[in-house]
């Protein structure tokens, strides 16, 4: 446990921070969009700007760690950038791989880079830019036209159902 109660354990060169007091200091979080305070955060920031996230690229629209609203906080001393994320779900099994993404991405700046990831830090799409909600909507609204375009007249829109023998 550090001094602030928070249990850190380390795996794979990320730091999963679990907060098993449940303080509310991460229900408040999750309506903050970060914005980097420093010209070295400005620039991590803009690098982790052009990592993925994996989920993003299977909805056909692309987005990056920082318009997804996953960054939660950078910090940038003696050489090493400290980046706090957050999960679009507690369970992501993609971490390995933004990680191994982010660490490429901050050693091309010259910087150490250390990952904290707080599982219990929750997610919403009003931590999205605007930008990137914009572009997931217009996406989805053109799939339901396709999709409205291909299904026959008269044919219901949810799946059908087979009887359970």
């Amino acid at each position: 446990m550090t001094s602030g109660g928070e249990a850190r354990i380390a795996r794979q060169g990320i730091l999963l921070v679990a907060d098993p007091t449940g303080r509310e200091h991460c229900r408040e979080s999750a309506v903050q969009r970060y914005f980097p305070r420093t010209p070295d955060e400005r620039r991590v920031l803009e690098a982790l700007s052009m990592v993925v996230d994996p989920c993003s690229i299977a909805t056909g629209v692309p987005l990056g760690l920082a318009e997804m609203g996953l960054v939660r906080e950078i910090l940038v001393s003696g050489g090493t950038a400290t980046i706090r994320l957050r999960l679009t779900n507690p369970f992501c099994f993609q971490i390995g791989i933004i990680s191994e993404a982010i660490e490429k991405k901050i050693g091309a700046l010259d910087l150490a880079c250390v990952i904290e990831v707080d599982p219990s830090d929750p997610w919403s799409t009003e931590l999205m830019s605007q930008e990137a909600r914009d572009r997931l909507r217009s996406r989805r609204e053109a799939e339901a036209s396709r999709d409205a375009l291909r299904r026959p007249a008269g044919k219901a829109t949810a799946p059908d159902r087979h009887p359970v023998g």
